[in-house]
C-alpha cells in the first residue's frame, strides 16, 4: 500500500482526541481499585491493559480496516509473509509502574511501513501529554513526487522541509529528506538536543550494573532520569535527555511509537552497532538498542 503525508496527518487528527479520552479512562482505573493478573510468562496485567487494547484495536480497525494490527495482549504469532505495513500497539507500557503507582505509564500506537516506524503516538495520562511523531521517508513512498502543502491539511504544522545526515558509529549515513518529518508534544514542535557532555541519561536500569556500566564508563554523566515506559524515548525526542541505552529483551510494540517520535525529532534508535532499528523481526523481539539525540 501507499503511505502518504495526507493519510498520516488525517490519522493524527483522529487519534489525538481519541487517545486523550482513553487516557482519562485509564487514569480513572489507575486511581481506583483493580485486580492484578499474571500472564503465562508471569508478567502482570490489569483490566487497564485489556480494556485499552480492545478500544485501540477497535479504533484502528474502524479507521484502517486494511492494515493488520499486532497488539501486546492478543499477539500470538506473525504470519509467514510479514505485511509491509502494520500497526503495533502497546496499550499500557510501564504496567509495573501502573500497578505500584510509582512511575509513568504510557499508551502507545505505532505504524510500521517497510520495516521502519513512520508514525507514532505516545500518550502520558498522568501528565496529560500526547507525543506524535512522523518519520515518512522519501524511500517509503511509491510516488516520489512531493505532495503540495495544500494536500496535507492538519492542525499540526504542514510539511517540514529539512534534510538530516546522521553518522552513527561505523559511518552509517541516512539522508532523510521527507514530505512529512517532525515530532510534537501537545501539538508543539519538539526536537532533540545536540548530544554534549556531561550527559543526561534516561533509563530504568541500575547504571552501576553490567553491561550498562561498561557502556557508560567513557562518558561524563550529569543526570540519570529513572523512568519506566516509552516516556524515556520521548524524553530524548524532546531534548530532556541525551541518550537512552537499553539491554535485555523487549518487544517491538514497546518501541515503535516512541521510535517514530524520536526519529521525527531528529534522533535515532539503533542497535549497538549503529544500525537503525528495524521492525517485523522474528517474534517481534528487540535486542539491545540505543536511543540518541542529535549527533
Amino acid at each position: 500500500m501507499t503511505i502518504t503525508a495526507q493519510f498520516l496527518t488525517h490519522m493524527a487528527d483522529k487519534i489525538s482526541p481519541f487517545i486523550a479520552d482513553l487516557g482519562a479512562e485509564v487514569l480513572h482505573i489507575y486511581n481506583g481499585d483493580f485486580d492484578i493478573h499474571l500472564k503465562p510468562d508471569n508478567s502482570p496485567f490489569t483490566i487497564a491493559d485489556t480494556l485499552t487494547e480492545q478500544k485501540i484495536v477497535a479504533f484502528l480497525r474502524y479507521h484502517t480496516p486494511h492494515i493488520p494490527i499486532y497488539a501486546e495482549e492478543s499477539f500470538t504469532h506473525l504470519p509467514v509473509h510479514i505485511p509491509s505495513t502494520f500497526w503495533l500497539v502497546d496499550p499500557i507500557d510501564g504496567t509495573k509502574g501502573f500497578i505500584n503507582r510509582n512511575n509513568i505509564f504510557t499508551l502507545n500506537i505505532g505504524l510500521i511501513h517497510r520495516r521502519h516506524p513512520v508514525f507514532g503516538v505516545v500518550h502520558d495520562p498522568q501528565n496529560s501529554h500526547t507525543f506524535i511523531g512522523f518519520a515518512l521517508n522519501e524511500n517509503d513512498l511509491k510516488n516520489k513526487e512531493k505532495p503540495p502543502v495544500s494536500a496535507t491539511p492538519s492542525p499540526l504544522p504542514n510539511t517540514i522541509d529539512e534534510s538530516y545526515t546522521k553518522d552513527i558509529y561505523t559511518g552509517l549515513s541516512t539522508n532523510l529528506s521527507t514530505p512529512l518529518w517532525g515530532a510534537y508534544k501537545d501539538n508543539t514542535r519538539i526536537q532533540c538536543s545536540p548530544i554534549t557532555q556531561p550527559l543526561t541519561i534516561a533509563t530504568n536500569a541500575d547504571t552501576t550494573a553490567q553491561p550498562i556500566a561498561s557502556f557508560l564508563q567513557p562518558y561524563v554523566i550529569d543526570t540519570v532520569l529513572a523512568y519506566t515506559s516509552s516516556i524515556k524515548i520521548c524524553m530524548v525526542a524532546s531534548g530532556e535527555a541525551d541518550m537512552y541505552p537499553r539491554w535485555g529483551r523487549c518487544y517491538e510494540w514497546d518501541t515503535a511509537a516512541g521510535d517514530a517520535v524520536l526519529r521525527g525529532a531528529g534522533g535515532t534508535t539503533c542497535d549497538m552497532q549503529g544500525t537503525p532499528l528495524l521492525y517485523g523481526k522474528p517474534k517481534l523481539l528487540n535486542t539491545a538498542f540505543l536511543c540518541l539525540g542529535r549527533l
